[in-house]
């Protein structure tokens, strides 16, 4: 969520939808709801729901890089996922 600012209309999102955000190890909920509390967001912060569990510390970003440029990544993910992302053939470079 540190960088939820800077995704294309963020009171938009927040109009339309819910957010879940859920913590990785080490990560401080802090920023997120001090932003949370500012305007224009402030009439939305009951939209967004905070978990605070035990997780892999790794990001969807780096899970799309990893596998962009071929490597394994099943044991940072769980089993399904890895599955899933092979079966659909996702993130994938052309050429």
């Amino acid at each position: 969520m540190d960088i939820f600012p800077s995704w294309k209309e963020p009171e938009k999102v927040l109009e339309l939808a819910s957010l879940i955000v859920v913590s990785r190890p080490g990560y401080d909920f802090t920023k997120i709801k001090k932003f949370m509390n500012e305007q224009p967001f402030v009439k939305h912060k009951n939209k967004v729901q905070f978990f605070q569990m035990d997780s892999l510390d790794i990001s969807a970003k780096d899970i799309r890089q990893a596998v962009s440029g071929h490597n394994d990544v099943s044991a940072k993910v769980p089993e399904k996922v890895w599955e899933y992302i092979q079966e659909h053939d996702l993130y994938k470079r052309e050429g």
